[in-house]
C-alpha cells in the first residue's frame, strides 16, 4: 500500500487541504492519505478558538462530506504528549503499517513550509525516510490578507485554478530530494478564515458546508 500523510493544525480544515491531498493521491498514486491533526505544532503557537475535539470533529465532517475513500484521519499526535514532531509520527506509522507499506511514506507539505523545513526535528533524516511531496500553497498561516481581503469566489473553487510552478522557500528552490506536485490551489489559509470569521466577512465558500455549519453552531473563532 502506498501511504501518504498530511499534517497540520486544521484549525479549521478548509478546501485547500482537501485539494492538496487529492492531487497528491492522484499524481503519485497514494492509496491512503492520513490527515494528522497536530496537538502542539513545534514551530508556532496553536491559535485559540477551537479545542482539539472541535478540530477533530471538523476534520471528520470534512472528510465524510468530501467522500474520497482514500482519505482517513489518524489522531496519533493528539494522543501523544508534548510537541508533535513529524519524524516521531513517521516512525510510529512505519511500525503500525510494517509489512503493508509499498515504498516510503509520502509526506505532503505546502511550499509555505519549505523555507522552515530545515528547522524541523531531524529534518535530514526525515527527508531520507519519507518521500517529500511538495505542493504549492499561496499563504502561510501567519501571513495577513491583502488590504480589503480577497475574493471568496477566487479563494474557494476558482473557475480557472492557479497552476503551481517552481516550489521555493525564502532561500530559493527546496534543497532536499522531493516529488514536485503540479497542483492547483485555492488562495486560502486557516488563519485567513479565522480572521474573516471574527471580522464578519464572507468565508462560507472556503470550507466544506458541514464545517461551516459546525463553526456557526459552536460559535468558533469569534463567530456572532
Amino acid at each position: 500500500m502506498k501511504l501518504a500523510i498530511l499534517g497540520g493544525s486544521f484549525n479549521p480544515v478548509h478546501k485547500g487541504h482537501l485539494f492538496l491531498a487529492k492531487q497528491a493521491a492522484d499524481e503519485y498514486g497514494y492509496e491512503r492519505v492520513l490527515f494528522i491533526p497536530a496537538r502542539e505544532p513545534p514551530h508556532k503557537t496553536l491559535a485559540s478558538g477551537a479545542s482539539d475535539t472541535d478540530r477533530l470533529e471538523m476534520l471528520k465532517r470534512a472528510l465524510n462530506e468530501y467522500g474520497d475513500n482514500r482519505f482517513f484521519i489518524d489522531d496519533c499526535e493528539l494522543k501523544r504528549s508534548g510537541p508533535s514532531y513529524t519524524i516521531d509520527t513517521v516512525y510510529d506509522l512505519e511500525a503500525r503499517y510494517a509489512g503493508a507499506l509499498e515504498g516510503k511514506i509520502g509526506l505532503i507539505i505546502g511550499s509555505d513550509l519549505a523555507a522552515d523545513f530545515g528547522k524541523w526535528k531531524n529534518a535530514d533524516l526525515l527527508a531520507e525516510k519519507a518521500d517529500i511531496v511538495l505542493g504549492c500553497r499561496p499563504l502561510r498561516d501567519d501571513e495577513k490578507l491583502p488590504e480589503g481581503g480577497f475574493s471568496v469566489a477566487e479563494a474557494g473553487v476558482p473557475d480557472k485554478p492557479h497552476r503551481a510552478g517552481e516550489h521555493s522557500g525564502a532561500g530559493g528552490t527546496f534543497p532536499r530530494p522531493h516529488l514536485q506536485l503540479h497542483n492547483e490551489f485555492c488562495a486560502v489559509s486557516s488563519a485567513a478564515i479565522r480572521r474573516m470569521t471574527a471580522e464578519k466577512k464572507d468565508w462560507k465558500a472556503l470550507v466544506p458546508a458541514s464545517v461551516y455549519e459546525y463553526i456557526v453552531q459552536r460559535k468558533l473563532y469569534g463567530f456572532k
